[in-house]
């Protein structure tokens, strides 16, 4: 509720969320029923738009959650995240799934594209998952590019 109405209070009409900073993170129908639900229970003070997460664990349920018309969408990451974030980083081969469930339902697949090879993903994990806050370091930043 507080998003919704300091958007409104700027003149703003208009807010979209994003799946993977939700809690839960809205990667399947019964998250995005969780969210619905909170939302509609603080009041809304703009129009809200929704995204739908791709994790590894969700491409099974892509397609339930597409059929959502409150769904707009997909969003992913290609670059590893803390462990603390809730949610991991789709490898492109997973990429790929997802990429072909937002064209089946003619939908946008927006991807963080900080793309590393599976080595470099594989070699920087360890420093992340030991220092939750790795992705915020610029040292971190530097090691992605």
């Amino acid at each position: 509720a507080t998003a919704t109405k300091a958007a409104a209070a700027g003149g703003i009409t208009t807010i979209v969320g994003m799946p993977l900073n939700s809690l839960p993170p809205t990667v399947s129908v019964d998250a995005l029923e969780a969210e619905v639900a909170k939302a509609a229970a603080e009041g809304l003070h703009c129009d809200v738009g929704l995204w739908g997460g791709v994790v590894p664990s969700s491409l099974g349920s892509l397609q339930p959650l597409l059929a959502d018309e409150r769904v707009l969408g997909l969003k992913a990451f290609l670059s590893p995240l803390p462990r603390s974030a809730g949610y991991e980083a789709v490898h492109p081969d997973e990429l790929r799934t997802a990429a072909k469930a937002a064209a089946s339902a003619a939908v946008p697949l927006l991807v963080h594209c900080e793309l590393m090879t599976t080595a470099e993903m594989e070699a920087l994990q360890p420093d992340i998952t030991a220092d939750p806050n790795a992705s915020r370091r610029f040292a971190t930043f530097l090691a992605t590019r």
